[in-house]
């Protein structure tokens, strides 16, 4: 019985182990079928004869070839002065002990593998000020011989040299190289293969910046910084942008013009009213609040100084002078002296002020204008200041031998009531005139600032 129990576990055990090496057989078969033995023995080839850490040796014609593409353009910041751009980049060489036969290797003509598999150039973005590689990182290898050992898409954030004089219809001109750190010519030299301008194949358009072309890309030779004996290539490529304005000029540019022209408005308010000064002020705050919103668009600096500040600090300068103009016209509104100078008083009497849509001040009684405005005893051009034996009401009118500001005089004096029109006649006039200045001034401005600008 113990006899026919192990005969049992042994048929047991070597159909068992019948199973486990079909199973084996059958793996390695599959294996075989998809290649993978076939590219770990492919690879293991090209790891002992393709250099990781030094150009290969038989780096064909000592080049390095490099393709580029603009994707997109993420962000201009002038502020910053960095422009964060999308690049499609490629680099690839030649080595001939990279070839291989793909009939030897089960029809394999390529082969991806990790990056850093072999050796990758020296190269990078110089004036970049971050980079990020965002997509595929592995190197390809191919039969023929050619190692990419770069192909994916780059993130990166550019240092630029802006200019805003001309905002918001400013262009913007931001060239990056791409250049090897360490080697120089005498290891290898970059080449483009491209014909002088990139194609923007796959660009998608940003909705703030126009990408100007042709995009110009060429081949730079300079000296090499740690011998002079050597010269080092470098690709650079010039981006040239415009800004599209229609977002600035209904943001900014709108208000700040509206306001300015608004301004006029000041001196359609009566002088009467106790408004006009108070209006004026707030025209003037609404303008200098515009500084603070420019400032947080353009760059600290003295140089290319945009031409936006200038015509924003002009309008200022103007609109505090209409603020003081304002001031004056209410002051001579109010005005109580009895004298008026003959000058004053053959300004308001003058026929030209028809010009002016006003009516020139008649005396009343058809007395004459001289006559009329006889200078008090105590000197021209001052108040009533000497009241003999004067009576006050109680709404303070002064009553001394008919010099009442509001009766009529004797001595060929006028009364109160018609010293203040002349007065506010005189406010008119000043009012009319400041108004047309105050008109050719702000068409003058705007013309002569959109000229410059455009």
């Amino acid at each position: 019985m113990a006899r026919i129990n192990c005969l049992l576990l042994f048929t047991l055990f070597a159909i068992s182990f019948a199973l486990i090496a079909a199973q084996v057989t059958s793996t390695e078969e599959d294996d075989l079928e998809n290649g993978v033995d076939v590219q770990e023995k492919l690879l293991n080839k090209l790891r002992k004869k393709v250099p990781r850490s030094l150009p290969p040796l038989d780096l064909k014609y000592r080049q390095v070839a490099v393709k580029i593409d603009i994707y997109q353009i993420v962000d201009v910041n002038e502020k910053d002065g960095l422009m964060t751009v999308k690049l499609f980049v490629y680099y690839w060489y030649n080595s001939p002990s990279a070839k291989w036969d793909p009939a030897e290797y089960n029809g394999t003509r390529m082969l991806a593998v990790p990056k850093d598999t072999f050796w990758t150039p020296d190269l990078t973005i110089q004036s970049a000020m971050r980079i990020n590689y965002d997509a595929y990182d592995k190197q390809t290898v191919w039969s023929s011989g050619f190692i990419i050992t770069r192909s994916t898409v780059v993130s990166a954030i550019m240092s630029c040299d802006f200019t805003v004089t001309y905002f918001p219809y400013d262009k913007q001109e931001c060239a990056f190289e791409i250049s090897p750190m360490i080697t120089h010519d005498g290891i290898y030299t970059v080449t483009v293969p491209q014909a002088g301008v990139l194609p923007l194949a796959y660009y998608q358009d940003n909705d703030q910046w126009e990408l100007l072309t042709p995009v110009p890309i060429e081949t730079v030779t300079g000296p090499y910084l740690h011998s002079s004996k050597f010269n080092y290539t470098f690709i650079r490529v010039t981006v040239d942008l415009a800004r599209r304005p229609l977002y600035y000029l209904v943001i900014i540019v709108f208000p700040i013009v509206t306001l300015y022209l608004f301004s006029g408005l000041t001196f359609f308010v009566p002088a009467g009213s106790g408004e006009k000064t108070g209006f004026a002020v707030t025209l003037l705050l609404g303008e200098v609040v515009a500084f603070g919103t420019l400032s947080e668009i353009f760059p600290d600096s003295s140089t290319g100084f945009p031409l936006m500040v200038y015509f924003v600090s002009s309008v200022t300068l103007h609109m505090s002078f209409l603020c003081l103009v304002a001031i004056m016209v209410v002051s001579i509104h109010n005005w109580t002296d009895k004298y008026m100078s003959p000058t004053l008083l053959k300004i308001i009497q003058s026929p030209h002020l028809k010009y002016l849509f006003l009516n020139p001040y008649e005396s009343p009684n058809g007395a004459s204008a001289e006559g009329n405005n006889s200078p008090p005893a105590s000197g021209k051009g001052q108040k009533l200041s000497k009241v003999s034996e004067s009576s006050v009401d109680n709404n303070g009118n002064v009553d001394n031998e008919g010099l009442s500001p509001r009766s009529g005089g004797s001595n060929g004096e006028d009364g109160g009531e018609d010293t203040g029109v002349k007065w506010q006649v005189l406010a008119a006039v000043i009012d009319r005139f400041f108004l047309i200045s105050h008109v050719i001034v702000i068409l003058m401005n705007i013309v002569y600032f959109r000229t410059i600008i455009l």
